[in-house]
């Protein structure tokens, strides 16, 4: 039965699978960060060489029977980059195996649409809207990071708090328990703390986007300045992707039905952002599927190695690879 490779590289950690196409996990291996943009291309070859190596302990006959590899990247949006990367993998696997990288969207989409064409919205810490047709054509909305463009993601929200807790400590008219609830979170006394509660820490743009947590709170607390923050990024979340969907999937003479994937710690609150994404969608609504993934994103890269290798997945992968993998 055929065996590929998926990997799922990101700003934390990487894991790579040997999975056959009926789901079985041969071998399993986590090792660190290979975003290039944070970590380095020399760091990221020690993590990928590490990685090939590990895999080849657990089972080395079934690295040896390798159909292909699949590297979603976190970072490698850039086509140079993707380039870099896979002439890295190439030289690592002493060019044994054919061998495809792209960015981690396409693994994140494929772990809902298991090799469908479609659309992923990612809503975490950060935000972006990537499509991708059967004909391999593809777009994106958004993602271009926090200091430019984060519409929608953890980020952007808990900034839209700090900026009113400031403008209401300012004495602008203002009314809110954001303040309070922020204080709190960040276990500082007054408004002027969270400046160096901010800057001082470790990862201030995680820490910014933990906020969103609060907003949620507030919002359930029926605050009117967290509804409007909810309602706004909601809204920009449905609006990316209604673009994307006139860009890339929905004509006057083809209105199908696209599949939306809906990655990311944001959509745990799906009940609250779902009325909101509606109505950025707007007249788009009718032609989009919500759904969840169905495995996770290293299945996801493996579902793309084999769609890359011209391999079906076996009638029961989800179940038993996710069975495997946990």
């Amino acid at each position: 039965m055929p065996i590929v490779l998926g990997i799922d590289g990101g700003g934390t950690k990487t894991v790579g699978v040997l999975a056959r196409s009926n789901g079985d996990v041969l071998a399993s291996v986590e090792v660190g960060a290979t975003n290039p943009n944070s970590v380095g291309m020399k760091k990221v070859k020690q993590q990928l060489s590490a990685l090939l190596q590990q895999l080849k302990k657990v089972d080395d006959i079934a690295y040896s029977k390798i159909k292909h590899v699949f590297a979603g990247i976190s970072g490698a949006a850039h086509d140079k980059t993707r380039k870099e990367l896979a002439n890295m993998m190439e030289e690592l696997t002493n060019h044994k195996f054919p061998i495809t990288v792209h960015h981690d969207a396409v693994t994140a989409l494929y772990s809902g649409t298991l090799g469908e064409e479609g659309i992923v919205q990612i809503a975490g810490t950060g935000a972006i809207t990537f499509g991708l047709t059967n004909a391999g054509e593809e777009m994106r909305v958004g993602g271009w990071g926090h200091l430019f463009s984060d519409h929608g993601s953890g980020y952007m929200i808990g900034r839209d708090a700090l900026e009113k807790v400031f403008l209401a400590y300012d004495g602008f008219p203002i009314k809110t328990i954001l303040t309070e609830k922020v204080l709190t979170h960040l276990q500082v006394q007054d408004v002027p703390d969270i400046v160096r509660a901010v800057f001082h820490s470790d990862g201030s743009k995680t820490l910014v986007a933990s906020l969103s947590k609060v907003v949620m709170e507030a919002f359930r607390e029926g605050d009117e300045l967290a509804k409007e923050i909810i309602q706004r990024n909601a809204r920009h979340i449905g609006a990316s992707i209604r673009v994307l969907l006139k860009r890339l999937f929905v004509t006057e003479e083809n209105p199908r039905n696209t599949k939306v994937v809906l990655v990311g710690g944001l959509f745990h609150e799906l009940d609250v952002l779902q009325k909101y994404i509606y109505e950025g969608l707007a007249e788009q609504k009718e032609n989009v599927q919500l759904k969840w993934p169905v495995t996770s994103a290293v299945g996801g890269s493996v579902v793309a190695a084999f769609k890359h290798a011209q391999i079906e997945l076996g009638e029961h992968f989800v179940e038993t690879f996710n069975k495997n993998i946990i």
